[in-house]
């Protein structure tokens, strides 16, 4: 971030430029826009062309939108191979993680009296909705288990309170409602939570992740390999079928069917096999369920639409058992009016998955934040600088360091903040958000508001620190998540690229939130949803490590209640999947808790 004092110690650095090795992956993440007529001749619509993130040069060539009946609303992944294949995978934004919740009562005071518990949570379907839970049944006792238990989901992005409110012989007891965040259960030592409620005793809270009808734990990855067979009489005499490809889709919630999964174009010849590349697809895209059809659908291109060719059905449970016994799946392609249209076999495995709430048990996230000091920001005096602080609320920055930190905070177990600004050569570490806020307000006064933005810096800081954690084998389940609060003019994009795709391979996700008016374009290319970076030497990014989010489209949303809260849930709503994508990449899987 400009004139940040990235040099204050804060661990003994490492070389960031340093080599340090690590696996390849083979795929790369953006996300389109799509339109439903519901019919298969939509046309997917991308926001911006997808370039080819393989060649050297930024400005790379156009890979073309194909057609397909994608559901309205819905949001992909695109995984590009080269300069004209792409695929598509199923994007499940703000992951969740169910669970299910179990109370007892210890310590009771009156054992005679009947004891129950009406449960309420905020924040678990929409931002600032209540959602009554329900009763726990009524009990008497010394020590009381209580018999029923409640399913909820659990956000990372979300500040999700729990509200008890004791009943006591039938009738609800006033004064004595208690709360609780969800975050600091979800963290707790072995899954459980107490709570005082004074005259009535010690509520115990504990959770258990939900299982699936097989009283299994849905953590999996479905790793496929489709080889494909067309039947010669389907061929015209000396012609190539061109631009086929296939679908993959399941049923979701028991309703209707929807893809999670297009493949790029293939040319067939005659007596010729097509294989796909392998296909992951995580437990939650495929609904939890291995008793449900997974469906595999051949289209074609034509002139102005696209032509349903045939399809197959299989059944995970079934792979599994194959997988089992050593054999391959073998199916028939079916024509729509019933016709073999050929054969398809299907390599299949699978492995573990890192599970967020495995994480968070296990390991522990640190915030550092970063703040732009710089003159197009204005003069902290002048009521039109973004810095300046009105006589009441504040101004944006201190907001969206409000809002965002509030819910990282919850899962920094040290509560010590980095904050990089440029007056000051002590320790940056601050504790408690309260005193980040306090620190930002008094350095307004000292700090001279100087020169460009430069993003490198930081990002390097930032770096040297987890570096140093890996080198000295300390805090190695640590993940950081830099948060960077910028008025959007930036000086050093090249360097800023070149630190992001080596961040990729570390640890880290890096949060911007663009304040104030100014042209955001640079910060949009930054995030990568639409085009993968590529650094100046031709390296693609590992995984997809940056949100940017513009503060301004919240502000505007004055009027509607808990704004700063879908602030909050934008910007951090990608952070557990990318810790997920992190352990998966570099191979670490937490299967117990500890």
């Amino acid at each position: 971030m400009g004139c940040c004092d990235v040099n204050q110690p804060r661990r003994k650095t490492q070389n960031p430029s340093k080599d340090h090795n690590s696996d390849k992956i083979n795929t790369d993440n953006s996300h389109l826009d799509v339109d439903d007529d519901n019919n298969n001749d939509n046309v997917i619509k991308s926001k911006n062309k997808i370039s080819n993130p393989l060649k050297n040069d930024r400005n790379t060539e156009k890979i073309k939108s194909e057609k397909l009946d994608f559901p309205p609303g819905e949001h992909y992944y695109q995984l590009i191979k080269d300069s004209n294949r792409s695929e598509l995978i199923k994007k499940e934004d703000n992951l969740s993680e169910k669970v299910e919740l179990f109370f007892s009562l210890t310590q009771v005071k009156n054992p005679d009296d009947e004891h129950s518990f009406g449960i309420t949570i905020i924040n678990n379907t929409r931002i600032g909705i209540p959602t009554y839970l329900g009763e726990l049944e009524n009990k008497t006792g010394k020590e009381i288990e209580f018999g029923k238990c409640f399913q909820v989901d659990f956000f990372f992005e979300r500040e999700q309170k729990i509200i008890i409110e004791p009943i006591i012989n039938n009738n609800k007891i006033e004064g004595k409602k208690k709360e609780f965040v969800l975050s600091k259960l979800m963290t707790s030592i072995n899954n459980k939570f107490s709570i005082d409620i004074e005259d009535i005793g010690t509520l115990e809270i504990n959770y258990k992740r939900k299982e699936n009808q097989n009283n299994e734990l849905n953590d999996e990855t479905s790793i496929f390999q489709f080889i494909i067979i067309l039947n010669n009489d389907i061929f015209k005499k000396g012609e190539s079928l061109e631009g086929i490809y296939f679908v993959i889709r399941n049923i979701k919630d028991g309703k209707k069917k929807r893809p999670v999964y297009k493949s790029h174009e293939y040319d067939f010849k005659l007596n010729e096999k097509k294989q796909s590349s392998f296909i992951s697809l995580d437990s939650n895209i495929l609904c939890n369920n291995d008793d449900s059809p997974i469906y595999f659908e051949l289209y074609a291109p034509k002139i102005n639409k696209t032509e349903f060719i045939g399809y197959c059905s299989f059944y995970i449970k079934q792979l599994k058992s194959n997988l089992a016994n050593d054999k391959i799946e073998k199916i028939e392609i079916r024509s729509k009016d019933n016709e073999k249209l050929g054969t398809l076999e299907i390599n299949y495995s699978c492995s573990k998955i890192v599970s967020f709430e495995r994480y968070i048990k296990n390991g522990q996230i640190n915030l550092d934040i970063a703040i732009d000091y710089t003159q197009s920001n204005g003069s902290p005096d002048d009521p039109k600088s973004l810095h300046y602080i009105e006589a009441e609320g504040g101004n944006d920055y201190e907001k969206a360091i409000k809002s965002c930190g509030k819910i990282i905070s919850q899962y920094d177990f040290d509560q010590q903040f980095p904050v990089y600004i440029n007056f000051t050569d002590e320790n940056p570490e601050i504790e408690t958000l309260e005193n980040v806020i306090k620190y930002y307000r008094e350095s307004l006064s000292k700090v001279k508001f100087y020169g460009p933005t430069y993003f490198a810096p930081v990002i390097k800081k930032v770096m040297s620190d987890i570096y140093d954690e890996k080198m000295n084998k300390k805090e190695e389940n640590h993940y950081h998540i830099l948060l960077m609060l910028t008025d959007g003019i930036i000086n050093d994009m090249d360097n800023t690229i070149d630190c992001i795709v080596e961040a990729s391979k570390l640890p880290l996700s890096i949060v911007i939130v663009g304040i104030g008016e100014t042209d955001f374009e640079n910060m949009d290319s930054l995030d990568g949803d639409i085009i993968p970076l590529v650094n100046s030497f031709g390296e693609i990014r590992k995984r997809d490590i940056v949100q940017f989010v513009k503060f301004n489209t919240f502000k505007e949303k004055n009027a509607i209640e808990d704004d700063d809260k879908e602030l909050a849930e934008e910007v951090l709503k990608e952070i557990p999947r990318q810790i997920e994508e992190y352990y998966k990449f570099c191979g670490k899987f937490y299967e117990k808790d500890n």
